[in-house]
């Protein structure tokens, strides 16, 4: 099973261009005449404005092809079912999150055996001998094969099909003096498509240009998700998504444009007007959860490459920030959570327990970022203390892990059960350190707490009402 050709219906500008392409032996000038017009690059412009540029740019689709591809959803039941062969026949070789592994990745835009529903099902059922992979027609029914057909195609995620127009722009041309429509008025000097998935923000060979870039994109479900475009702070992107402009929320990097899961028609417009000069124009285009910033899957070739670099900082310097990744030196139960005072800590919910805190920033979480499994995430910053040391209550019994809550400054609460009685631990920020708040049900003390020996950090537990709160603090110089 692997990529490469689409199993969108074929709309009535696709059969328009095989007829395009055999009017070519007329004459090659004709050709990109008619190249042009039918993709939208000539013809009259609409009213200018921020972002209005986005839905004229190229005319892929009519309304009803946007419409019917929207329409593609999975039946639940389907997908459960599909999900569990998955996990049976073919997490071995493609990898429990479809990225590959033995076999090939099966997220991506890439396609080499066809990407139709026929072509998937086909593949999977007759196997490539040759290749390693055997055919599961003897083991399953055509009916839970398509329900892994079904889960597969409901987990695609980045471009399906892509084209790309740039033009020449003036090297003094001011950001407030450049408009998309004007320039658009003149044919690209290039054109074309991109079918591995990732557009290249090199192709323009040019130090000033303009480049739209338009194609379908596919979100899958599972988290929020935003493009992330890093413009290095300078030159003007217009985002357009199922053709209606997108206003940016800024990060410290870049601008992250929302979209729904499902699938899109997704166009970004760049211009290197007032571009600084230190940046290269090679756009840095991926997919993340805005709300964490965990990066999904690159669109752009210079967004493949940001991925690979393993490092990539989570702080908590506006508001606590919650994590649940591996990290290094804790249990993979652990839940960790980063204070805006720079005091972070880790509880563990098959424990109950406290099972680090350390000072500074908060997380890499680079190493393993989008569940590679490369290396855990990395602390930053110096350890008080961490596994096996530990901060618990002394109560005896089994734990068992209830919920977490969040505050209303976003700090979060751990609820759990020790021997069938409730609690709940939570962590703040105090002028010399950190202290952990533990209480009862019903008010009740929730009594003595067990807690490491660590040089250079003092430990010390104080009681306010029926609140048991551990304090602790440095005692030498960092």
């Amino acid at each position: 099973m692997s990529n490469n050709n689409s199993d969108r219906p074929a709309s009535t500008a696709g059969s328009s261009v095989v007829w395009a392409l055999g009017a070519c032996a007329l004459g090659a000038i004709v050709c990109f005449g008619i190249f042009l017009m039918l993709f939208g690059y000539v013809g009259s412009r609409g009213p200018s404005g921020p972002g209005s540029a986005g839905g004229q740019m190229m005319a892929r689709t009519d309304g009803a092809d946007v419409a019917e591809r929207q329409q593609v959803a999975f039946d639940d039941a389907s997908l459960a079912r599909g999900k569990a062969i998955y996990a049976q026949a073919c997490v071995a070789c493609h990898g429990q999150n479809m990225r590959g592994g033995v076999g090939f990745n099966l997220v991506d835009g890439e396609w080499v055996h066809g990407a139709s529903p026929e072509a998937i099902l086909s593949n999977i059922k007759t196997g490539f001998p040759d290749r390693g992979m055997v055919g599961f027609e003897s083991l399953y029914s055509d009916e839970e094969l398509q329900d892994v057909v079904d889960y597969i195609r409901s987990r695609r995620e980045g471009w399906e099909s892509g084209r790309y127009a740039i033009w020449p722009i003036a090297a003094d041309i001011a950001r407030d003096d450049f408009s998309f429509e004007q320039v658009m008025q003149d044919e690209p000097t290039k054109a074309g498509r991109f079918g591995a998935g990732l557009v290249d923000y090199g192709l323009p060979e040019m130090e000033n240009f303009a480049m739209v870039v338009d194609g379908t994109i596919h979100i899958p479900a599972g988290t929020p998700a935003g493009v992330w475009v890093q413009a290095g702070g300078g030159g003007g992107v217009e985002v357009t998504i199922d053709g209606e402009p997108v206003e940016p929320v800024y990060d410290l990097a870049g601008a992250i444009y929302p979209i729904d899961q499902g699938v899109h028609d997704l166009t970004i417009a760049y211009s290197t007007a007032d571009k600084p000069n230190w940046y290269s124009g090679n756009l840095n285009i991926v997919v993340l959860n805005p709300e964490t910033g965990e990066r999904a899957f690159p669109l752009s070739e210079a967004g493949k490459s940001f991925l690979n670099d393993t490092s990539f900082v989570i702080d908590a310097q506006q508001r606590p920030r919650v994590i649940r990744r591996v990290v290094n030196n804790l249990p993979s139960s652990t839940i960790s959570v980063g204070l805006p005072s720079g005091m972070n800590f880790g509880f563990n919910t098959k424990s109950c327990a406290i099972v680090g805190a350390w000072e500074g920033d908060f997380l890499d979480i680079g190493p393993n970022i989008d569940g590679r499994g490369d290396a855990p995430s990395v602390p930053l910053g110096e350890w008080m203390f961490h596994e096996p040391q530990a901060i618990a209550l002394s109560q005896q019994g089994d734990c068992r892990y209830v919920g977490t809550s969040l505050q209303d400054d976003g700090a979060p609460v751990f609820a759990f059960e020790l021997g069938g009685v409730p609690y709940t631990v939570s962590g703040q920020a105090t002028d010399g350190g950190m202290a952990f708040v533990y209480a009862a049900a019903q008010g009740r003390s929730a009594g003595a707490v067990s807690m490491p020996e660590v040089d250079g950090v003092e430990m010390r537990v104080e009681q306010a009402g029926a609140q048991t709160r551990v304090l602790l603090e440095r005692t030498r110089a960092q």
